[in-house]
Formats: C-alpha cells, sequence, structure tokens
C-alpha cells in the first residue's frame, strides 16, 4: 500500500513540473512541433499512471469493505440493516383535511437481472421499508376497550348504527372486528385489525408507508401533538372486483389500528363478500374524510 501512495506522489510531482514549465513563444518551426508532440504524450502518459493509481486505490477500499469492516477488519462484520426513513417532501392535501399532508418521494429503480425468458432488464421501482424491531413488552388494549370505541366511531361518522358482525380477540398481539354499515346504495363493512409493532411510531409509519397493494402510490399523512401517526392509502379496487379503501393509526405506546373500508357484506369469518352489482369507490360506507374521523378516535387510545 506505500508503495501505493509513493507512486501518486511522483505522479503528482510529474504533473506539477509539467504545470510549472513556461509557456514557449509562438513559434511554426518543424522542431517546435516535435517538441509540442513529445510533451503532449508526455502528459496523457502520466495521466494514464494517474488514472490507474486512483482505480487501485478504490479496488484496495472496495476490497476492504466487502471482506470485513473497514475499521474494525473483522471479517465478518456487515452493513446493518436500513432502519432509516427515506428521503420525504410533502404538500398540503388536496382533500378537506387540515392537518394532512401528501408524502413524496423520489422515484427508485432496480434493474432485475435477465432471465432465459425475458433477455430485456426493464426497471421496477423500488418501495424501501425500514424493519421493525420486535415489540418486546408491548400489547394491544382489551377488547372491552377498542370495541365500542370503534363501533362509536364509524356509527359517528357514517351516520347510522353500525353493528357487530365478527370480533376475534386473539391475545395480547392481535385482535379483530367487523362491523356491517348499510351504506347508501349497496351495504358496506369496516373492518378493523389491532395490533402491535416495536420501534417509534414514526418508524411504524415509514414501514407501513407502502402497504397500500398498488406499488409505490404514495399516502397521506398526519402527525398528531401526541405523536401517533395517520396514514390514508390510496383507494384501491383491486382490478375492478372490491372498491377499498384503508387507513393507518401508529401511535406512540406500539400500537396500532389498521381500519379496512369495503363493499358488500361479509361472511361469518369476517371475509367481505363483494356486490352483487356494480360499485365504486362512492358506494363505500365511510368517506376519505370521514375514515380519517374513525382514525382520530382510534389514535385517542393510546
Amino acid at each position: 500500500m506505500n508503495e501505493m501512495w509513493h507512486d501518486e506522489q511522483d505522479v503528482r510531482n510529474a504533473l506539477q513540473r509539467v504545470v510549472d514549465t513556461p509557456a514557449p513563444a509562438v513559434r511554426t518551426d518543424l522542431a517546435e512541433v516535435v517538441r509540442r508532440g513529445r510533451r503532449r504524450v508526455l502528459v496523457t502518459r502520466i495521466s494514464a499512471v494517474a488514472a490507474s493509481v486512483v482505480a487501485v486505490g478504490v479496488i484496495g477500499l472496495g476490497a476492504t469493505a466487502i471482506s470485513g469492516n473497514l475499521f474494525t477488519g473483522d471479517p465478518t462484520a456487515l452493513p446493518p440493516a436500513a432502519t432509516s426513513a427515506p428521503v420525504t417532501t410533502s404538500k398540503q392535501s388536496e382533500l378537506d383535511l387540515p392537518g394532512w399532508t401528501q408524502l413524496e418521494a423520489p422515484v427508485r429503480t432496480s434493474l432485475p437481472e435477465a432471465t432465459s425468458t425475458t433477455a430485456l432488464r426493464v426497471p421496477v421501482q423500488v418501495c424501501p421499508s425500514p424493519q421493525l424491531p420486535d415489540p418486546v413488552g408491548r400489547a394491544i388494549l382489551p377488547e372491552q376497550r377498542y370495541l365500542p370505541t370503534f363501533v362509536d366511531a364509524v356509527s359517528s361518522a357514517s351516520g347510522e348504527r353500525a353493528s357487530v358482525a365478527f370480533k376475534n380477540y386473539v391475545n395480547a398481539n392481535r385482535g379483530h372486528l367487523v362491523v356491517n354499515v348499510g351504506g347508501k346504495k349497496v351495504p358496506g363493512t369496516v373492518r378493523l385489525e389491532a395490533g402491535r409493532f416495536g420501534g417509534s411510531a414514526e418508524l411504524a409509519a415509514e414501514s407501513y408507508r407502502y402497504s397500500s397493494g398498488i406499488g409505490c402510490h404514495e399516502p397521506l399523512r398526519r402527525v398528531r401533538p401526541d405523536g401517533a401517526i395517520l396514514q390514508l392509502y390510496p383507494d384501491t379496487d383491486y382490478g375492478g372486483k372490491q372498491p377499498t379503501r384503508r387507513i393507518g393509526v401508529y401511535t406512540p405506546s406500539g400500537r396500532f389500528y389498521n381500519v379496512t373500508v369495503t363493499t358488500g357484506a361479509t361472511t361469518d369469518d369476517g371475509s367481505p363478500i363483494p356486490p352483487s352489482g356494480e360499485a365504486g369507490f362512492e358506494d363505500l360506507p365511510l368517506s376519505q374524510e370521514q375514515l380519517a374521523k374513525v382514525a382520530e378516535a382510534m389514535a385517542d387510545l393510546g
């Protein structure tokens, strides 16, 4: 490695000598032309040597990083998993939702490896999401705490009384609840998934940021003064089969509440039954603004 740096210093000295050489007067005789040609060859050779030295240095650093930690020399060390949020900007929501912003992030693409069937490598959009640590020592609220709050919030937002169609308190890790709402033209259902997560509310919101099921479409976000984060995801109809609207709530206590709105009735186990006729997003029992009110009520539970 020391020899590499000595070579680099020699190149620098040679370059300095060339630069410090005073420029000759303008002459057109043959001898001067030859001298200029030789000097240009010298500069070209020096530049090539300098490029080689830089390349060797880069390769050496890359090999060090691959073989182990650059500073400790530990050959088993690996870089830590990404837990930070992607660079994000935001703009004011176009909906009637004061305090909500539309998330935006630079588009990232990746080239998948070519296969025997597809030799053409087409860039695909990448949606980075940080991993959440284990939710050690955290638990969801008892069913008797979140059930009445959820039913009352849906009833108040929709303007008609919601009825419980299915409930399943699994354990301290997760619980499920489904309520039926009459709807405008067709019946609808609103389902709740209560769970827990590790890490901060911000990290959880970033982890679930692209969980809408429609690629890298960005959600709307609201950060409450108490630290809870609400995310309203883009509507999707799963190929025209089931209009769906969803919002997520992530609280500083490590609890999340995912609320999903669909058209149609439910089975005995809470699964959605698509309506027999055509239905669009306008037929969902809760608008985006109404769904946001339900999320606020769940966030108040902590």
